[in-house]
């Protein structure tokens, strides 16, 4: 919680790997650990460090950053790995990028209007695979969200298997 230097947070990946033998480690966020958007180098610093330590530990990294707000407000695309805030050497020295995008334009036409079926088409989300140095396939997965199970489906028009609520099965 709050912020940390890039040299504990990476004393505490060290750590995690080498003494509790964790495989996956989650920072959120970049922000929380250089103290300076504007600070390039040390965002550059820390990204040759946290891939330094993946490669001596195994241990995997998922390093949550964020996107530029766009210069129009227009939030209705979604962003692709030149979008994200600070260094460039964020995405250039990361192995894998994913971004998460979450179709607020959707939201905002279904609540003006809860009869939009061209907006209830229209997917809730998008996880994209903008990078993935060991691996081929980079693309784009939509989702739809299923409001009475709060979880994704990739087919808006499959039905999300039965879940319960307090005892009673639903759909």
């Amino acid at each position: 919680m709050g912020r940390i230097t890039p040299d504990a947070c990476l004393a505490v990946c060290r750590y995690f790997a080498e003494e509790l033998r964790g495989q996956h480690m989650f920072i959120d966020s970049m922000m929380m650990v250089c103290a300076s958007e504007e600070s390039m180098d040390a965002q550059k610093q820390f990204m040759t460090d946290l891939v330094r330590i993946t490669q001596e530990t195994g241990l995997h990294i998922h390093l949550i950053t964020h996107c530029r707000k766009p210069a129009s407000g227009d939030e209705s695309k979604p962003p692709g790995k030149y979008d994200l805030r600070g260094s460039a050497a964020i995405s250039d020295q990361a192995h894998n990028v994913v971004t998460v995008w979450a179709n607020k334009a959707k939201k905002a036409k279904l609540d003006a209007n809860i009869n939009d079926f061209d907006a209830m088409a229209e997917n809730d989300a998008t996880v994209t695979v903008e990078k993935q140095r060991n691996g081929k396939w980079e693309g784009r997965v939509k989702f739809w969200f299923h409001e009475p199970s709060l979880r994704f489906t990739d087919d808006r028009l499959t039905p999300v298997e039965p879940y319960q609520i307090g005892g009673e099965v639903t759909a």
